[in-house]
Order: structure tokens, then sequence, then C-alpha cells
């Protein structure tokens, strides 16, 4: 996992020196910028270091590596909270303009995946016949796969689910977009109402813990949207606070990735305490450039990492001759990452950024691609909230 993430800061360095891709304005909250860069790398190398140990020879499951795969999505949860929620309890959610917004921001680089995921796919099934009517259906089946997950998705008897699994999340997000433009203008209205529905939603939360389930994953947005309201009502800690912080955010992230289960409610009371010591704790590592480069390009990282690692591991296992033992497998394999780096540069300038520019005035453009600095100008936090990553 360690030489994974080194692998895609070298790469990430070297394509935002070569490529020039990333704008970073200096009012961008970085600190966000780093958790998300180490989020996608964290997902997408999990996946990769799942292959790692198979090739190797390990036994067992690489517990950790998972652990810090779901952490990654917890984040990513959060950081979308923290953000819009931010943005609705200061007004600023116009529902049109938001959707708007959204699809720009996600939509191109979901249909690129769909698209080259059903190119594989059907690289794979040359000589299947399916009539027109089924590829359509299916085809429609797995786009829509971002926004109602599937239990399943193919395309002519091929596996959907080993290009774009890690898109199950979208569906998420898409549901908590939905849910904040009534909550907004609740929340402008009516602010007791508001509160009520807070208390529904908590009362949910602990019902559904009650049975102690292991896939309740939607209160994974809690610890953004507590941060928001945090941010929003009590002043910016002192130094010496933040400084703690940053110490206990080192201490919740390993309590999470050792402690047994993922999305429990231990887990939950973690990620509060996790996004709360990194958002108040500011550490100066999050401010590195490449983890800055890293998050620009980071919804492709996390997007695109199946498209080639599927393909990849596919290749090794069926062509035993060539990946004769497991020195050569893991370096096949590990190389996944080196690829994916630039790889995601390249899908961010050609089809993430234009599609965020499209139809914006000449200030929206330069607005940032992640959250505003804790305590800045109206101004500044309006142009802040843009194109957020993912």
């Amino acid at each position: 996992m360690i030489a994974l993430y080194a692998a895609a800061i070298a790469m990430a360095s070297l394509c935002s020196s070569l490529l020039k891709a990333e704008d970073i304005p200096e009012e961008r909250n970085k600190t966000l910028d780093g958790l998300r860069a180490l989020a996608a790398v964290g997902v997408a190398a999990s996946h990769i270091n799942q292959h790692v140990c198979a090739y190797s020879g390990a036994t067992g499951v690489p517990h950790i590596g998972n652990h810090v795969e779901i952490v990654g999505v917890q984040m990513f949860f959060a950081l979308t909270a923290y953000l819009f929620t931010d943005r609705a309890l200061r007004g600023r959610i116009q529902p049109l303009q938001f959707l708007s917004g959204r699809i720009r921001r996600i939509i191109p680089l979901y249909t690129f995946a769909v698209a080259a995921a059903i190119g594989i796919a059907t690289l794979y099934t040359l000589n299947l016949q399916t009539s027109l009517a089924q590829s359509v259906k299916e085809i429609f089946k797995v786009y829509t796969y971002g926004f109602w997950v599937h239990h399943a998705i193919s395309f002519k008897g091929f596996n959907m689910l080993r290009l774009l699994c890690v898109a199950w999340t979208l569906s998420y997000e898409w549901a908590f977009y939905l849910l904040l433009i009534p909550a907004s203008m609740i929340w402008s209205r009516y602010r007791v109402a508001m509160f009520a529905i807070i208390a529904v939603a908590v009362g949910l939360v602990i019902n559904q813990y009650s049975y102690k389930s292991e896939q309740v994953i939607w209160p994974f947005f809690f610890p953004g949207v507590i941060a928001a309201f945090l941010n929003y009502y009590l002043p910016k800690p002192p130094a010496a606070v933040r400084q703690i912080a940053s110490v206990a955010s080192i201490a919740f992230f390993v309590l999470m990735i050792t402690t047994p289960g993922y999305w429990t409610a231990m887990k939950l009371g973690y990620a509060v305490c996790l996004f709360l010591s990194v958002y108040y704790g500011q550490a100066p590592l999050l401010n590195w450039k490449p983890l800055q480069s890293l998050a620009t390009v980071s919804f492709s990282v996390y997007l695109l990492q199946y498209l080639l690692l599927g393909p990849a591991a596919l290749y090794i296992n069926h062509n035993p001759e060539i990946f004769s033992n497991q020195a050569i497998k893991v370096a096949s394999v590990f190389s996944v990452m080196i690829a994916l780096i630039p790889v995601s540069f390249l899908t961010y300038l050609f089809i993430e950024k234009p599609f965020m520019t499209r139809g914006a005035s000449g200030s929206e453009r330069k607005r940032p691609a992640c959250g505003s600095e804790l305590k800045v100008t109206d101004a500044v936090e309006e142009r802040s909230l843009v194109s957020i990553g993912r």
C-alpha cells in the first residue's frame, strides 16, 4: 500500500509538471484537497493491493488495505456532504444551477467510463451474438448503475462490475444532492422544521444500527454535515486545538483501519472524529503539491481505476505462459497505478475540465476544484464550490 501511494505521488509530480493540468487558487481549502487525494489513491491502491497479495501468494484477506478503501469512500461522502451543506447553510443552493453544475461535473466522465467499459467488454465478446434490443437493454442497465445500483450488470455475458464496480457510490451522491435541494429550501424559511428533520434522520440512524447491520451506508454523509454546521455556528478553534486535532486524526485513522467491520455504528463515530480532526487540524502535509495535483484529478483516479485493473488482471490470468512467476505478475498489476495517474490527468484535461467550465461566466471559470478556506469572504466562498473533485 505504501509503495502504491509512493508510485501515485511520483507520477502525479511528473504529470503535473509536464501537462500543467492544475490551476490551484490560493483561496482553496488545500486540507480538504489533500484528504480527497489520499482517499482517491487509497481506494485504487487497495484494489490493486488485493491482486498484488493474490499474485504474491499471500494467504488470507488484506484487511488493512481493504479498510483503507472503505475509509476512502467514507471520506468522499463526508467531503461531498460538508461542501454542499456549507453552501446550503449560506443560502447558495439554486436548484437548477446546482443540478446543472453536478451534471456537468459528473456525467461527462461517467459517460466516458461507461463507453470505455462497453468497448472493452465488446472486445472480450466478439464471437457472441445478441439481439440489438437485448444489447440496448443491457447498455441502459449498465449506464444507470451510477444512478441506481443494480446487484449485477453485464453486457453480452461479460460481468461489467469488473470495470465499473466503484460507480456504486455515485447513486448515493445523487440521492444526497436531490435531498439537499428541498432541505436547503426548508432551511432558508423554516429552520425549526429543518432541525426537526435532522432529529428524524438521527433517529433513523439509531434505529437502523439497532439491527446491527453492516450495510447502513447513507449515514456516512453525517461527518460532513456535522462539520458544516460547526463551521457555520462556531468560531474557528485556537491554534492549540488545531495542533491536537492534527495528531488526533492519525489516531482515528489507525482506529478505522484496525477495528473490525466496515459500515458499523462504531465506524461512523470514528468517521465523524476523523473528518473533524482533519478539517480542524489542517496538517501541513495535506498541502503538499503532489497531493494537490492528485486532488485535481481525483475523480478520474477513482472512476477509471477498474478500466485499467480489470483488463490487466484478466490478461495476466489468461496468459500463464507470459506471466510465469509471481514477480512478473506483481510487477504487472502494480504498474496499473503507474498508468492510472497519467490517464487521469489526460481525462481531466480533455473531458472533465472542458465541461466544468462550459457555460460558466469568465469569473466562474476560475473557480477552484475543492472547498473554500474555513473563513474567507463571501465572494471567495461562492467561487470555491464549482468543481469539488467528485
